[in-house]
């Protein structure tokens, strides 16, 4: 049946206790087989996450997402999120639109508070893999708009840029001291700074004087 409604697990824990921008929770024991729901951002909850995570626009964020029980307090949630978000082009601060279309699976334990207290949430042995740890169930829910939230800005892509864009093409400004920039801006544009080539004249008028 389909349901229709409009960070590391202890980093996330106090955050998650507070209600997200992109809310939609779930009480996991109402979970039973098998819980099927297609959630979609308003307008404001996209403003809202666009402020988050300095986004320019998120102009579309929906996600189709079960969660199932795997015993013992444990569930998964797996989600196939649909998104389309505008970043500044690092370079020119220009409009940057992509769109993203993935699918990411999430567990999450009723015991994960207590996991980070153990010894094995404290283990460094490098040695040894462990899996990642399961979310914390906060207060018997499963929020999973934060989820596809969190989701979305690990697939957004790092420093984007427009088109052609590029540092080379970008100037330093002046230095406040004759020489201080010097060599500055010709390992920035491959150019010769013109500071260094007049500081180079005024060294050969006072060698010729």
């Amino acid at each position: 049946m389909i349901h229709a409604t409009t960070p590391s697990a202890q980093n996330r824990l106090d955050t998650a206790i507070q209600r997200s921008e992109f809310y939609r929770p779930v009480k996991a024991d109402k979970i039973r087989d098998e819980y099927h729901v297609v959630i979609t951002a308003s307008h404001d909850e996209c403003a809202a996450l666009a402020r988050r995570f300095s986004l320019l626009v998120i102009e579309r964020l929906q996600a189709d997402v079960r969660v199932t029980p795997g015993g013992r307090g444990a569930f998964v949630l797996t989600a196939k999120m649909s998104s389309r978000v505008v970043q500044a082009c690092t370079v020119t601060q220009e409009p940057v639109a992509e769109n993203i279309d993935c699918v990411f699976s999430v567990s999450y334990s009723l015991d994960s508070p207590e996991y980070w207290g153990s010894e094995k949430g404290h283990d460094s042995d490098a040695g040894e893999e462990y899996a990642d740890p399961p979310e914390p169930i906060v207060n018997g829910e499963i929020d999973m708009g934060e989820c596809v939230a969190e989701q979305l800005i690990l697939e957004i892509t790092p420093y984007p840029r427009v088109h052609g864009a590029s540092f080379v093409d970008v100037a330093v400004d002046a230095p406040k001291k004759s020489g201080e920039n010097d060599g500055v801006e010709a390992r920035v544009t491959g150019r010769k700074s013109p500071f260094s080539v007049l500081e180079r004249l005024k060294q050969n008028a006072d060698e010729k004087s």
